[in-house]
C-alpha cells in the first residue's frame, strides 16, 4: 500500500510506476495465495486514489464513486490488479519448478512486470469501460522508454538477488524456525487482539484526519479563504490518504521489527536446542516443542499423528570400519533426507548417536504418511558409503490421534523399533497406543 500511494516517481524527463514491484515480489518468494492478496489490496489503494476530484477525467473511471459506473470501476481497480496478483504468481511457480532454468524465467518475468501489469488493467478495460479505446496491445505501448527500461532491469535484478537471498541455507534455516514458531504459538486470542488493534488503528486514524482537516478549514477561514465542498471533500481525502500511507509504513516497521525479534529468538534457539552437528533439533529442544505443538493439534482416528523414531542399521561397524568423519558424514546426510522429506509436516530431531526422531504436527492419513517413509528410505539407501556398503535404517512408528506424552508415544515407537530390527532391519514399522495417556 505504501508503494501505490508513491504512484510515479517523476524526475524530469523521467517518469515511472514501481507500484507493481511488491506485487511481483510477493509472487516469486510466497506464492500465488499472497500476490493474489497483495494485488487485492493494490487495487484498493488505486480507488481510493482515484476517488478525489482533482484526478483527470481519464483516472476517475479507476472509482465507483465518480465513474457513474460502480461495478465496472471496482472490478478495474480491483478486479484487474488481483488478477495481475494471480497470473504472476502462478508464472513465478511454474518458473521455480524449473531446476535448470529457474532464474532465466525468474528473470524474465520480472522484465516484463510492468507489460504483464498493464496487460491485466488494459484487457479489463476493454472489457468494462470499451469506450475508452485501449486494450491488451496497449500495455506495451513505451516499454523501450529509457526510464521504464531501467525500472525493468532494476525489477529484475530485484527479484533475481531476492530469490537468490531466499534460498540460502541460512535463511531456509531461519524460514523453518519462523514457520514451526508460528506453527504452535498462534492462538485465537492473539489473532482476536490483532484484529482489534488494527481496527482501533483505523478509528484513531479517522479521527485524526478528521481533527487536523476541520484545524486547516479553520486556518484557511482565518486567512479569508474558503473552501469549496469538493476542495473540502479532496482536503480530507489527501489527509486520510497520509495517514493510511504512514500506518501502512508504520505496520512495515512492525513486521521488520519482529523479524528482528524472531532472528534473535532463532540464535539464542540455534545454540540451545540444535544439534551441533546435524543442525536438527536436539533431545531438550524435540521435547520442549513437542509440548507446544502437541496441545495445539486436532487430533483424529482418521487423520492421526506419527511419532516416529530412526536407527541407522549396524551404525557402529561403519564406524569402526571407516572411521568417524565418514560417520559423521552419513548422520549430516540422513539428518537432510529427514529434513527434505518430513521436515514440511513435523518436527525432527536426533536423539543422540545415530537416533533421530519425528514428530508430524500435521495430521494425514496413514497410506500418505507411509509413502513419504518409504520415499526417506530410498533416499537413505542413496547414501553411500567410500562407494562400497549401502545405507539402511530401521523405523519404528507409532499413530497418535490423542494426547499423549513424548515418553508415551516414545515407549512404543521403541517397541516398533525393535520389531523392525528383529525382522531383519532395513524396514519400518507402524504400531497404535493402545490407551489414553493425557498430559
Amino acid at each position: 500500500m505504501s508503494f501505490s500511494f508513491l504512484g510515479y516517481i517523476h524526475i524530469e524527463p523521467i517518469s515511472v510506476t514501481i507500484s507493481y514491484i511488491p506485487v511481483l515480489i510477493a509472487a516469486c518468494l510466497l506464492g500465488p495465495i499472497y500476490s493474489t492478496v497483495l494485488g487485492a489490496v493494490f487495487g484498493i489503494a488505486s480507488l481510493w486514489k482515484a476517488s478525489a476530484f482533482y484526478v483527470s477525467a481519464g483516472d476517475r473511471i479507476f472509482s465507483p464513486f465518480l465513474s457513474g459506473a460502480p461495478i465496472q470501476s471496482f472490478l478495474l481497480s480491483v478486479g484487474s490488479r488481483l488478477l495481475f496478483g494471480a497470473v504472476v504468481g502462478v508464472l513465478y511457480w511454474a518458473a521455480k519448478r524449473s531446476a535448470r532454468h529457474q532464474y532465466l524465467f525468474i528473470a524474465i518475468i520480472s522484465f516484463f512486470g510492468k507489460v504483464l501489469h498493464y496487460v491485466c488493467v488494459y484487457g479489463v478495460m476493454g472489457i468494462v469501460f470499451p469506450e475508452q479505446g485501449r486494450g491488451v496491445l496497449d500495455a506495451f505501448e513505451g516499454f523501450l522508454d529509457a526510464g521504464d527500461l531501467l525500472v525493468a532491469l532494476f525489477t529484475m535484478l530485484l527479484l533475481a538477488v531476492s530469490w537468490k537471498v531466499w534460498n540460502m541455507p541460512q535463511i531456509l534455516q531461519y524460514r523453518d524456525f519462523v514457520r514451526l514458531k508460528q506453527s504452535y504459538s498462534g492462538s485465537p486470542s492473539y489473532i482476536k487482539l490483532v484484529v482489534l488493534s488494527i481496527v482501533l488503528l483505523l478509528i484513531f486514524a479517522g479521527m485524526i484526519g478528521t481533527y487536523f482537516v476541520n484545524r486547516i478549514r479553520y486556518m484557511l477561514l482565518a486567512h479569508g479563504v474558503e473552501l469549496s465542498e469538493k476542495a473540502s471533500h479532496d482536503l480530507t481525502h489527501l489527509q486520510l490518504q497520509f495517514l493510511f500511507g504512514v500506518i501502512a509504513l508504520s505496520l512495515i516497521v512492525y513486521i521488520v521489527s519482529r523479524g528482528v525479534h524472531d532472528y534473535i529468538v532463532y540464535r539464542v534457539y540455534s545454540s540451545m536446542d540444535k544439534d551441533g552437528l546435524t543442525g536438527l533439533l536436539n533431545r531438550k529442544g524435540f521435547s520442549r516443542i513437542y509440548k507446544n505443538l502437541s496441545e495445539k493439534i486436532e487430533f483424529s482416528p482418521e487423520q492421526p499423528c506419527y511419532f516416529m523414531i530412526l536407527d541407522v542399521d549396524y551404525f557402529k561397524e561403519i564406524n569402526d570400519k571407516y572411521g568417524h568423519p565418514q560417520g559423521d558424514r552419513i548422520l549430516k546426510e540422513i539428518a537432510s533426507c529427514l529434513k527434505e522429506t518430513l521436515g514440511d509436516i513435523g518436527i525432527v530431531g536426533r536423539l543422540g548417536g545415530d537416533e533421530f526422531l519425528m514428530f508430524t504436527h500435521t495430521p494425514l492419513p496413514q497410506e500418505l504418511f507411509e509413502e513419504r517413509v518409504r520415499c526417506l528410505m530410498d533416499k537413505i539407501q542413496g547414501i553411500e558409503c567410500d562407494g562400497e556398503k549401502k545405507i539402511s535404517c530401521s523405523i519404528g512408528i507409532v499413530s497418535a490421534w490423542e494426547l499423549a506424552s513424548e515418553e508415551f508415544l516414545y515407549h512404543y515407537a521403541d517397541q516398533a523399533l525393535y520389531r523392525a530390527k528383529g525382522g531383519g532391519r532395513n524396514q519400518y514399522v507402524i504400531t497404535a497406543a493402545k490407551k489414553r495417556v493425557l498430559k
